[in-house]
């Protein structure tokens, strides 16, 4: 409910944003306890990786269990394009991030965290022609997207494949073996961070040393209404929103 208060507020049209879009905006908070009874779910199998943590599996599985027990059918679909995301999202986001922060590189390099500085150099020296085939395939992305979205309502998953790293911790261990942190932080984000899709998460659990886990929702262009109805249910089948982890 606060986050659809706060989209009533922050949303509309800004003729001096060449992003934004002169759409119709909802009363976000509208859809706010509707039955989740025909509502399509799809349920993409690229995001339940060997990467992901079996906790976090188990949290996502019942939570998603959960939104069943609600009314929503649940179908397993695939989005064979998500396996290519980590490699074109760091090309897009690091080329863009040094165009637009050149002159903070090139004035205040020294007073930037090395990790923060690298990825800024490494994005001013990626080639133009390897920047054009990641937006080719971050299209392709969209498109598959779009025929999902088609099929269902809406999309659930994992947040993250896995729960909160130690500060300083490179690597993970997965199904997979070793795996570098940040990029499994990300992964299952980054596909809708990269194609404009709308996407909230809720608390669905913790795992065995209280680390929260999160239930991520993504849903159609400018459907925001629904992503925040289905989390909205979800909140009020469930109390993990209410609880903190002992510290």
């Amino acid at each position: 409910e606060d986050a659809a208060l706060l989209m009533n507020a922050m949303s509309g049209y800004d003729p001096r944003d060449p992003s934004s879009q002169d759409v119709e905006v909802p009363d976000y908070t509208s859809q706010l306890g509707e039955s989740l009874a025909g509502l399509r779910l799809g349920i993409p199998r690229e995001f339940f990786s060997e990467s992901v943590n079996p906790e976090v599996r188990e949290s996502v599985e019942r939570a998603i269990g959960v939104l069943e027990e609600l009314g929503a059918s649940l179908s397993e679909l695939s989005l064979p394009t998500v396996a290519a995301v980590p490699r074109f999202h760091h090309v897009i986001s690091m080329s863009e991030a040094a165009s637009y922060h050149k002159e903070t590189l090139r004035r205040h390099g020294d007073e930037l965290t090395l990790n923060v500085r690298q990825r800024f150099e490494t994005g001013s020296l990626m080639p133009a022609a390897q920047y054009i085939r990641a937006q080719r395939a971050r299209a392709s992305l969209r498109v598959e997207l779009s025929h999902a979205l088609q099929q269902v309502d809406a999309l659930v998953m994992p947040t993250a494949l896995v729960t909160a790293p130690l500060i300083g911790q490179d690597t993970v261990t997965t199904g997979r073996g070793e795996e570098a942190t940040l990029a499994l932080m990300s992964r299952n984000t980054a596909p809708f961070n990269d194609t404009g899709l709308p996407a909230c998460t809720v608390p669905c659990g913790f795992d065995s040393t209280g680390l929260p886990i999160g239930l991520q929702i993504a849903g159609r262009p400018f459907h925001e209404g629904m992503v925040l109805s289905i989390a909205h249910a979800y909140e009020r089948a469930s109390d993990w929103h209410n609880r903190r982890p002992p510290l």
